[in-house]
């Protein structure tokens, strides 16, 4: 544009993944299950020792148990050039990452946490957000003067790094049909049955480049 003196650029990609997880416990388990042992008993039930003592049955530990992961990751970049004379460049470049991510786990009734423990279903929620976003601001100029070059450079830089989430987990609950998404109804916030945490961190800095 304008006979090459001011230059665009601009950069985006954006992605989305989400993954089932599965317990690492439930593979261990499985190494450990006597192969004569049956999965399910005669009324269709998963079969467990009913005590604390391993191993758990690996397949309810699998069937039983929701854990979703989701995570979003967009990244922009742009660049602005211009060059008014011959040898002079003034630019600005801006760029910004942002990450989310959400993780829900739940296990039902049928799982070996309350068939074995007690618990009367687990649900545990995770989410997390990363914000990073720079800016740059850079002159620079350069001549040739027979067989010698001159050159200078002058920039700032800022760089804003914001970084947050929050977990929460419950137990002993009055029905497990909701999963994940119900955490409000358990019974009781005593005894250590919940858990809440939250957390932030962020990070500013500035620099300066004369060269």
């Amino acid at each position: 544009m304008f006979n090459n003196k001011l230059r665009f650029q601009f950069n985006i990609n954006d992605s989305y993944v989400t993954q089932q997880r599965a317990w690492y416990a439930a593979y261990l388990n499985a190494l450990l299950e006597n192969p004569t042992r049956p999965i399910y008993d005669e009324n269709g039930n998963y079969t467990e020792y009913k005590v604390n003592l391993k191993p758990y049955n690996p397949v309810a530990m699998i069937n039983e148990e929701y854990d979703v992961e989701g995570y979003n990751q967009l990244m922009m970049s742009g660049k602005i050039t211009l060059s008014p004379i011959e040898g002079l460049n003034l630019s600005v470049m801006g760029a910004m990452q942002r990450f989310d991510r959400m993780e829900n786990k739940s296990n039902t009734f049928k799982h070996m946490t309350t068939v074995v423990n007690g618990d009367y279903g687990n649900v545990w929620n995770w989410a997390d957000n990363t914000m990073q976003k720079n800016l740059e601001l850079v002159g620079d100029y350069t001549k040739s003067l027979g067989l010698h070059n001159l050159g200078a450079m002058i920039g700032y830089s800022y760089q804003d790094d914001d970084a947050k989430g929050i977990y929460q987990w419950a137990k002993d609950f009055p029905t497990d049909m909701f999963g994940p998404w119900n955490i409000g109804s358990m019974n009781d916030m005593k005894d250590n049955k919940a858990a809440m945490t939250s957390y932030r961190n962020t990070h500013k800095l500035i620099s300066f480049l004369v060269d």
